[in-house]
């Protein structure tokens, strides 16, 4: 295999993952142009970067936790911390908030719906480094509680 086409493969992989370890009906995101658009706004060799791979890590980590944790009204808590995560995880540097953003325009557009500028309102707000915890939890009636993963009504 060329070494050019590694990247490739490797966004292939990770919307594969994403794909057998979501249920892709219910989340509605459109895997093949999620794919698409981070190839085309990053580029095959983005993943060559390191920043670029931790805030990727970042991203699909606060996306796993969202969809499997499945806690009612917590979708923006999960939005914002998982951007938070991405930029402050990984040394605030323009890559990883570059990845960050193109992550979330990317994951928005592919999946559209009613809520898609309430998403990026709390993608912004984490990567500006709010607190998402204050801001997305219990003030909107989000029982998660990202100490002990927990999605119950005694978390308020």
């Amino acid at each position: 295999m060329r070494f050019a086409s590694m990247p490739f493969v490797f966004s292939l992989s990770v919307v594969l993952v994403l794909c057998l370890t979501t249920n892709v009906g219910e989340c509605g995101t459109n895997w093949r142009v999620f794919g698409s658009c981070i190839i085309k706004k990053m580029g095959f060799r983005a993943i060559l970067n390191s920043d670029v791979r931790c805030a990727a890590i970042q991203m699909f980590k606060s996306f796993y936790k969202m969809t499997t944790k499945k806690c009612i009204n917590c979708d923006k808590y999960f939005h914002c911390q998982g951007n938070y995560n991405a930029v402050y995880n990984c040394g605030k540097k323009r890559q990883s908030i570059r990845t960050a953003e193109v992550i979330s325009d990317c994951r928005e557009f592919s999946q559209g719906g009613t809520d898609s500028e309430a998403d990026q309102s709390a993608n912004r707000y984490g990567r500006g480094g709010g607190n998402c915890a204050r801001k997305y939890l219990c003030n909107v009636n989000c029982k998660y509680n990202p100490k002990d993963g927990t999605c119950s009504s005694s978390n308020c």
